[in-house]
């Protein structure tokens, strides 16, 4: 293992050196046809596949500075003929040709008077671009005025006028949309808006209304208070109704726990419930008497005189027990309307559960029982046999070691009764989505 690791090794030091030399070399016939961008290209390429590679290092210092010379020149150029956007975007490609050229450790610098011409070029034109700007921003062709802005913000990002004229291109025709959305009274859709945003002139008052407006509360009123099995079946519901309705963190759907609670606004239904049955039935025990053998072992002497023992098999009887219960529980539910008690849904929901007991009893020694069967207590038949396989003997060794009662009345109720709540809760939440607020 540890030459095959050494190998790899070895395998990939070599095809990373031939790798660059390869783009060294590619990069030597491009810098001979005076191609010296493109070349740097391929010397950067040679020196990432490896920091070693001496030449590619003095080939790409060689062409950077002819690269960042004719950027010096273009630029020098452009300024004088007021060029200024030619100038802007001409130093900042310089800038990051310097900036990759520094990544593979060649630092090169642009010289002469550059940097003031940029400066001076990035004011002049970003005046330019601020002025066009504005004439979109006064037509309200927003998306145009947002393109130039953003471009201003882009080469100029301490130009605190563009960064204030972007943040009201952008959001002022949200804002107006939040705005119609309200009047609307489609305040779900106008939070969004304001949402978006965000402190812009009065979006934040605006999307607390909108919250207010569009919220739903939901309060879990009366529910049914008949006890069943030792249990308030009503309470069991409506506490996992309310529990598992606050697990959603939905902005539109609260659970409110009292009705003259002075900080609950917008629209309030209350939910009330009833569970109309919970029916338990069990089947009688059904016992069944099967026929099977008993292994024991019989020592005897041998023609050496020696003890041997041998499996025998002995006929007996072994009963199995069966039973089945269902329960079937049915809850009633509606919404209504806090204001006037009127019915905005109703519904029915119902759920079963079942659980089955089928084990075995055995009197003699249940790790020697086998299934099979026999004709005659005191006699062989041709059509006695024993299952004698694992997958029979395990089988029947399984139902001995069955569970032998039910799971309790309460437990199975209990977890219907869950199952139910949260059905209502999907249900609340289909309603609440459904909302036209």
């Amino acid at each position: 293992m540890v030459r095959i690791l050494g190998f790899l090794a070895i395998c990939f030091v070599i095809f990373s050196c031939s790798g660059s030399q390869a783009m060294f070399e590619k990069g030597q016939k491009l810098e001979k046809a005076q191609l010296y961008k493109e070349a740097s290209t391929f010397y950067l390429d040679a020196i990432r596949r490896d920091n070693e590679n001496i030449e590619a290092k003095i080939a790409l210092n060689r062409v950077g500075n002819l690269v960042v010379d004719k950027y010096v020149e273009d630029i020098i150029a452009a300024y004088r003929l007021q060029k200024y956007k030619n100038v802007v975007y001409l130093y900042i490609e310089a800038r990051e040709y310097l900036s990759k050229l520094k990544t593979a450790g060649i630092d090169i610098s642009m010289q002469g008077e550059v940097l003031s011409y940029f400066e001076d070029a990035k004011v002049k034109y970003s005046d330019e671009l601020m002025s066009s700007g504005k004439e979109y921003l006064d037509k309200e062709n927003f998306s145009q005025a947002v393109e130039i802005f953003s471009e201003v913000v882009d080469i100029y990002p301490e130009n605190k006028q563009a960064k204030n004229s972007l943040k009201i291109a952008i959001n002022t025709p949200i804002y107006r949309e939040g705005n119609k959305l309200i009047n609307e009274k489609k305040y779900r859709q106008a939070y969004y808006k304001f949402d978006r945003a965000g402190d812009f002139k009065n979006s934040k008052k605006l999307k607390q209304l909108s919250l207010e407006k569009g919220i739903l509360w939901v309060y879990a009123g009366s529910f049914d208070k008949s006890n069943f099995i030792s249990m308030d079946a009503g309470v069991v519901v409506k506490s996992n109704f309310i529990s598992g309705l606050k697990k959603y963190d939905y902005t539109f759907l609260k659970v409110y726990d009292d009705l003259s609670e002075k900080n609950v606004f917008g629209k309030k239904i209350v939910i009330n419930a009833k569970v109309n049955s919970l029916d338990i039935r069990t089947t009688p025990i059904y016992e069944n008497t099967h026929k099977g053998w008993e292994r024991y072992r019989v020592v005897y002497e041998d023609i050496n005189g020696n003890d041997s023992a041998v499996n025998e098999y002995r006929k007996v009887y072994y009963y199995s027990y069966s039973s089945e219960k269902t329960v079937n529980v049915e809850l009633s539910f509606s919404l209504n309307k806090y204001d006037d008690n009127s019915s905005v849904l109703e519904d029915l929901v119902s759920r079963n559960a079942r659980d089955k007991i089928n084990y075995i009893l055995y009197a003699g020694d249940i790790q020697n029982l086998f299934p099979g069967n026999w004709q005659y207590a005191n006699q062989d038949s041709p059509a006695d046999y024993i299952s004698s396989s694992y997958a029979d003997y395990n089988r029947i060794q399984a139902m001995y070691n069955a569970r032998r009662q039910f799971v309790s009345d309460y437990d199975i109720s209990q977890s219907l009764l869950k199952d139910i709540s949260k059905e209502i809760v999907k249900k609340v939440i289909k309603y609440n989505e459904n909302l036209q607020l």
